[in-house]
C-alpha cells in the first residue's frame, strides 16, 4: 500500500507561517478571481468546529485556477467555534443550520 502524500501545491496552506487574518485575506482576493456572477460550479463544504482547518481549505480552494465561474459555500452545522467567521472573512458564502446532524 502507497502511504498518502499530501502535494506540495496543498502543503503549503497547512504549514503556512502566514497568520489566520492573512491567509483570509489572501482567500478571499483569490475568491474574487473565481466567483465571476452566475456560477458554473458550486462546492459545497460542510463544516462542523473546523476552526483549525478551514481557513486552510478554503485557501486551498480558492486559489484554484479554471475558467469557470465558481462559487465555494461553506455549511456551517452549529459550529461552537469561530469556524463561520473564519468562512466569511475568506469571503466565500456561508449557510448556516442549527440543527446538529448531518451536513
Amino acid at each position: 500500500m502507497r502511504p498518502i502524500q499530501i502535494p506540495k501545491s496543498i502543503n503549503r496552506y497547512i504549514k503556512s507561517s502566514l497568520t489566520k487574518a492573512e491567509m483570509c485575506k489572501e482567500a478571499s482576493d483569490a475568491y474574487s478571481t473565481l466567483y465571476k456572477g452566475e456560477p458554473e460550479i458550486s462546492v459545497v463544504m460542510p463544516a462542523y468546529n473546523e476552526t483549525e482547518s478551514i481557513v486552510p481549505a478554503l485557501s486551498s480552494l480558492c486559489h484554484n485556477k479554471t475558467h469557470r465561474k465558481v462559487e465555494i459555500i461553506v455549511s456551517n452545522n452549529n459550529s461552537k467555534d469561530d469556524t463561520e467567521d473564519l468562512a466569511k472573512a475568506c469571503g466565500v458564502k456561508v449557510v448556516s443550520e442549527n440543527r446538529q446532524g448531518n451536513a
